[in-house]
């Protein structure tokens, strides 16, 4: 498939991707990867794209033409690609996410402690035969949903624009421990007091991440950031 049709395709998908950035993923699947450049097609291209920066990967098409945090009553006229810059419960105090995550640390601990033992035999029996639903239940918190209340994120666009999203209603895949830089294509939603509400119907999740944002981010990095946001609440009157 020519660049052309890959810009193309893409950007029928709402990702307006810049020709250099294609060029440079086209080169590199030809030279490194072996492909034929005709057998090149959006599912080679994309896992490259949902890795990436957006500011550097795609065009201003895909961004607000406007400052969407001083705007108040309105409905996004075109389809909005975004990436996760943070993610916060604002459904739960600090203290108790701070109380989860300790929790969470641990258990990531213990579980891996248990990876390298050999597995009793009759605890797995034990396990597959449990209809109670406490390991259901179980595995449940530890991967976030048990937790879960309201999200508030820091979106990013193309252009660097950051502002405000909020669940509006609970959205499936987004949680605290959400890849930051994980790709969202934000279609029809309203904005209230420069906050786009979102709903699992005007937002679609394209998942990825950003390396470098996720390096040793969650849950330590955020449990740091979550103990400064809660020293700056105490010193206010």
């Amino acid at each position: 498939m020519t660049d052309t049709l890959l810009l193309k395709e893409m950007e029928q998908r709402g990702i307006p991707l810049k020709n250099s950035w294609l060029s440079l993923v086209v080169n590199h699947l030809v030279h490194q990867r072996k492909y034929a450049r005709e057998n090149i097609t959006i599912e080679l291209i994309l896992p490259f794209f949902i890795a990436s920066d957006i500011r550097s990967s795609t065009t201003g098409a895909s961004a607000a033409s406007y400052d969407i945090s001083n705007q108040h009553n309105i409905t996004l006229s075109n389809p909005l690609l975004v990436q996760v810059v943070r993610i916060r419960e604002i459904g739960k105090s600090i203290v108790s996410q701070l109380e989860y995550l300790n929790q969470l640390e641990e258990r990531k601990k213990l579980k891996g402690q248990q990876i390298i033992r050999l597995v009793d035999e009759e605890d797995r029996e034990d396990k597959e035969g449990d209809d109670s639903g406490i390991a259901e239940a179980q595995e449940a918190i530890f991967d976030g949903k048990g937790f879960k209340c309201m999200c508030r994120l820091v979106l990013e666009d193309a252009n660097g624009q950051r502002f405000y999203g909020m669940e509006w209603k609970s959205i499936p895949g987004i949680q605290l421990d959400t890849n930051l830089g994980t790709k969202l294509l934000i279609q029809n939603a309203q904005i209230k007091r420069g906050t786009l509400l979102l709903t699992p119907e005007n937002t679609e999740i394209l998942g990825g991440e950003i390396d470098e944002w996720n390096r040793e981010y969650f849950p330590k990095k955020l449990m740091q950031e979550l103990k400064e946001e809660l020293e700056v609440k105490k010193l206010k009157p």
